[in-house]
């Protein structure tokens, strides 16, 4: 009698654990099927979004910051976390503005370079000090020799984005 009770724990035993298993194989497949994120942040209507270059850093001289809906390619990302990325206009690539998001509230995947985004937030302009320009090259895996080699402050196009659409 005792040996027939071992051998149903036993085989309760392996089949949880086989059940287990079969889980576990289920719930990696499934995570591999999901899609990435199209939208960091706040919500937004992307739809009227316009091109970055219609920012122009003489707007935003008449007043502090302009509110905006735009979109471009992503440049470059913060390759720490995330946590900034440079955005370039898709019709003239000498327009570039570098984007953080508001209250440092959420980041952006890593792998982002050469992607098409929209963003909605507030664009302004600024002077950029050395020790923040060379933090940023420091985290976008630039060389120690490039990092020396940035000895001036720079007057910036920038944006606080509360939120960031992936386009399709």
């Amino acid at each position: 009698m005792k040996g027939i009770w071992i051998l149903g724990i036993l085989a309760v035993l392996v089949t949880a654990c086989s059940n287990e298993k079969n889980n576990e194989e289920v719930s990696a497949d499934s995570t591999e099927v999901e899609a990435t994120p199209s939208l960091f942040g706040a919500e937004f209507d992307a739809e009227d979004a316009k091109d970055i270059n219609v920012i122009d850093p003489s707007m935003i001289a008449e007043s502090d910051s302009l509110d905006a809906v735009v979109y471009g390619t992503v440049k470059d990302v913060c390759q720490v976390k995330g946590c900034w990325m440079t955005v370039v206009s898709d019709s003239d690539t000498s327009q570039v503005i570098n984007v953080r998001f508001k209250d440092y509230g959420f980041f952006v995947p890593k792998d982002l370079m050469g992607t098409k985004i929209a963003m909605n937030g507030k664009a302004f302009s600024e002077m950029t000090p050395v020790d923040e320009l060379r933090h940023y090259a420091e985290d976008a895996g630039k060389t120690a020799e490039e990092i020396e080699q940035i000895i001036d402050p720079e007057y910036q196009l920038k944006f606080y984005a509360s939120g960031v659409q992936v386009m399709k």
